[in-house]
């Protein structure tokens, strides 16, 4: 295992590469290692010097070139406790709610994007980018307005964790749209 030391406030701590945090105990000076407790929101956390700390971020800080304290880390597979530096990474709040893989707690849809309007009874899709909603259309099937929304959140340069499929399903639906506006441009001429 790799470590790397780094100092919070005061307390050097050794950040593993497997995503634990080890430093001397206060009391009996003993070397501990630990993965950490999970807070309220199922972070694994640590007590140090009196405060609690994200693992994520104590790890980030250490394997992360340039680590920028004002950004967000997040975890790439979307598991809170998988901690090991490769699964971390850094990106603005926005960045960071467009990478979240889960649909709205209380949706009409389980599709991220997604909701059933009943006054049409059709599937409505929606991309959302800097606090203003896309509407991408109405659709009779769920899943169809799932995939318009993720060819949206692909060229709107979301990142792959924030779609409902997989990038090549959107990648070839994205393809499909543009050569029909080509052909459409065509036409017009």
């Amino acid at each position: 295992m790799k470590t790397k030391a780094i100092i919070i406030d005061g307390v050097t701590i050794h950040c593993g590469d497997d995503g634990s945090i080890s430093k001397v105990d206060g009391r009996t000076g003993d070397y501990r290692s630990s993965f950490g407790g999970l807070n309220h929101d199922g972070y694994p956390v640590i007590g140090i010097a009196g405060k609690m700390h994200r693992i994520h971020r104590l790890i980030a800080m250490a394997f992360i070139p340039d680590f920028d304290e004002s950004l967000q880390v997040d975890h790439r597979n979307g598991v809170r406790s998988d901690n090991s530096p490769s699964n971390l990474r850094q990106m603005t709040s926005g960045q960071n709610n467009r990478a979240c893989r889960k649909s709205v707690s209380g949706s009409s849809s389980s599709y991220r994007g997604v909701s059933y309007y009943r006054r049409n009874k059709m599937w409505v899709a929606v991309c959302s980018m800097e606090g203003a909603n896309y509407y991408l259309g109405c659709y009779e099937i769920e899943s169809d307005a799932a995939r318009a929304r993720d060819a949206a959140s692909l060229a709107y340069g979301f990142s792959k964790e924030s779609l409902n499929f997989n990038v090549r399903d959107a990648q070839n639906l994205l393809l499909c749209a543009l050569r029909v506006a080509q052909l459409n441009q065509n036409l017009l001429k």
